[in-house]
Order: structure tokens, then C-alpha cells, then sequence
């Protein structure tokens, strides 16, 4: 590991000496906190690994499209008081959603999040892109409503140190101001300022056509979204509810793309392994970890993600995601008539098991996402 490191520091000092960069090497490099071992265990405890910026590049979720036409929401290892699977798997599904629904935001409505394990033959230089889209989308959405916590040198971000509002997801405006402190958050107007800029961008209506314009619809999504997204960003033991969790509105990405290189290089180099990637389909996702350890294959179909942007939260968006499954709700008006009711149904009835006859609730919103993630595996 000392040769190693040695090897990237040599590299790196080498580009950083023709940067003109007015600063230290370390200012340079984004250092925020001295390498090392976070915490025990795997490679850790051979001295074959190291952490880069634990406070702010946490552990995140991952959705890698398998070769065998399935979805895995990858992240963080459960350890004995796990969470149920089921629910797990959920928390780990909403978060992608907010992930797309960023990229989405930023870019056009057909965006998408590519945040998978690292596909075959796949250079670290495009898995570094890739992730750094989600991140700096997902930073520019929620800045909207929340403040960064900047870092600098040595100095890592704070905490955010309380519980996630319940069912943040679905909660109203409301219960989620009262559960978020206003420290955490631009004063109202500021924010309803920030939505107001974005929405009457043109750039907006020409690359979002039938998404709302409403200020305060985009206000109340991003405070869910911002509580939904922090959930897997957390200290400690994999839970639903933590209590300790990075700042979402910072990105989940503060590596510099010349310090991933040198220290994860690709093949004939030498290779170090990037946990954001390599632990395969499942684990990935570890954005602080590099390691000595042999890259883990993903069984990736590739870095096309599932398509998972369609908004269930809202009538339009049920209407639109039957629609794109198979059963026609009629005109997409966010008016639920006869027509979507048939077609609400219909798509129950086609369930394994049938679901009950019934109009919109969570769970048609659950099912609805997880058949739109299965209908985007290309076959």
C-alpha cells in the first residue's frame, strides 16, 4: 500500500507542479481530511486500504442493470440488526428516484441518474463522470431550498445530527418544515425565488414539456426529496432512520478526478479498487474507500440505468406510467377518471399476485416504480 500511494503521490505532485495552482498540493487535491482507515474491518484491518474524505463521501446507493434482466439496489452492507429486505430495498429504490428526478431537472425530462457498478471494460475516467453528474445535479436541485455546508482544507463538513421526517416521501409541506430545522434551509423566499429562476428558465419549458411549473409543488418535492436522499448517506449501522447523515445539498461526490485516477488507474497500470464501483452489483457505492483488493465483477449489462424519473407522487404521473407500461389511462390531464380508474385496475389485476381492486395508494405507487425499473432492463 506504501508503494502505491507513493506512486499516485508522485503522480499527482507531478500535474499539480505545471497547474499554476496558487495554493498547497493538498488545497489542490481537495484533501479535507488525512487518509486512513475510517473504520475496522476487511481490507482495512491489513493496512491494504484507505478512506479519502470519510465526512464527505459517504456510502450511497447504487442500481446496476444485470445481465440477467434484473435490477440491484446496491449500497451499504447490513450488519445484524438490519433493516427488513423489503424495506431496504425500497429506501434504496426512492433514493435512485431522486437521483433521476435531479438529473432530470438539470438536464431534460428523459434524463436519467447512471449510477451503477462499474460495467465491463469500463474506465475509471467514465464511472468518474458518471457519478459526478448525479452528484453535482443532485447538490445544484436541492440548493434550491437547502444550503451547502462547504468544506475546506482540513475541515470537513458538519453533520447533520436528527432523525429524517417519517414518510418524507409523501409527507406534506407542512409536517416536513416543522421535522427540517430553517438552519438548514434558505429562508422561504429565497427559496421560492431559486424555484421561480428554474421553472421560468426557457431552457426549462423547451426540455421539460408537461412537467409543473408550480413554485410551490417544486418546493414541497424537494424538501421530500432532500429527506429521502439523505437517509442512505448516514454514519453508522445501515438503518431507515438514522440520526447522524452527510448534507445531500453538498453532492455525494468530493474526490478530484485526477486523485481517482491516480489511485484507481486502469489496466496495464497498476489497479487500485474504488468501492463507488468495484465491489460488484450489490455492495458498490463506498465513494470514500480504495483498496488493493481484485476488482469484483458487476455483472452489469452496462451503465443504462432503469428508467425510474416518471413521478407516481402525482395523478399525471400515474397516468404517464401506465401508459408507458401497457394500460391507457386516457388523456394525461392529472384529472383521475373513469378511463385511469379502468386503467389502475387493469395494471393490479396484471400483478404476481393480483393486487385488490383500489385507486391510488402506496402501494400501486410501489408497485408502479418497481415495474417500471423491471420494463427498462433491455432484454
Amino acid at each position: 500500500m506504501q508503494l502505491r500511494l507513493g506512486a499516485a503521490e508522485a503522480g499527482l505532485t507531478a500535474i499539480y507542479s505545471v497547474s499554476g495552482f496558487p495554493g498547497t498540493i493538498t488545497e489542490w487535491a481537495g484533501l479535507r481530511q488525512n487518509h486512513g482507515a475510517a473504520h475496522p474491518g476487511g481490507q482495512h484491518t491489513t493496512g491494504d486500504a484507505v478512506d479519502v474524505n470519510y465526512e464527505s463521501n459517504p456510502y450511497i446507493v447504487v442500481r446496476t442493470p444485470t445481465l440477467a434482466g434484473e435490477v440491484v439496489y446496491g449500497g451499504e452492507a447490513p450488519s445484524t440488526s438490519a433493516p427488513p429486505a423489503s424495506a431496504l430495498r425500497m429506501m434504496r429504490l426512492r433514493a435512485t428516484v431522486v437521483f433521476d428526478r435531479a438529473v432530470a431537472f438539470l438536464t431534460s425530462s428523459s434524463s436519467v441518474a447512471s449510477i451503477g457498478a462499474r460495467a465491463p471494460g469500463e474506465p475509471t475516467t467514465s464511472v468518474f463522470q458518471r457519478f459526478g453528474v448525479a452528484s453535482n445535479a443532485l447538490s445544484r436541485y436541492l440548493q434550491l431550498v437547502f444550503k451547502p455546508t462547504v468544506p475546506s482544507t482540513f475541515v470537513p463538513p458538519p453533520r447533520l445530527i436528527r432523525t429524517p421526517v417519517a414518510h418524507a416521501s409523501t409527507a406534506s409541506k407542512a409536517t416536513l418544515l416543522a421535522g427540517i430545522s430553517a438552519a438548514e434551509r434558505w429562508p422561504d423566499t429565497v427559496a421560492a425565488s431559486n424555484i421561480s429562476a428554474a421553472l421560468s428558465d426557457p431552457a426549462f419549458a423547451a426540455n421539460h414539456p408537461g412537467w409543473s411549473t408550480d413554485v410551490e409543488f417544486w418546493f414541497t418535492q424537494i424538501l421530500r426529496d432532500y429527506e429521502v436522499a439523505r437517509i442512505p448517506l448516514q454514519f453508522g449501522p445501515v438503518a431507515l432512520a438514522p440520526t447522524s447523515t452527510r448534507n445531500p445539498a453538498n453532492g455525494f461526490l468530493d474526490l478530484r478526478h485526477e486523485l481517482v485516477l491516480a489511485l484507481a488507474s486502469d489496466p496495464p497500470l497498476p489497479t487500485m479498487r474504488w468501492g463507488v464501483c468495484d465491489f460488484g452489483s450489490a455492495e458498490s457505492g463506498d465513494v470514500m474507500h480504495f483498496d488493493l483488493a481484485a476488482r469484483l465483477p458487476s455483472g452489469s449489462a452496462g451503465p443504462i440505468p432503469p428508467d425510474a424519473r416518471i413521478d407516481v407522487y402525482t395523478t399525471t404521473g400515474i397516468q404517464q406510467a401506465l401508459g408507458s407500461l401497457g394500460f391507457d389511462a386516457g388523456t394525461i390531464n392529472g384529472v383521475p377518471g373513469p378511463q385511469t380508474a379502468t386503467a389502475i385496475n387493469a395494471f393490479r389485476a396484471s400483478r404476481t399476485p393480483p393486487m385488490p381492486v383500489g385507486g391510488i395508494d402506496q402501494n400501486l405507487r410501489d408497485a408502479i416504480v418497481v415495474a417500471l425499473t423491471q420494463a427498462a432492463i433491455p432484454s
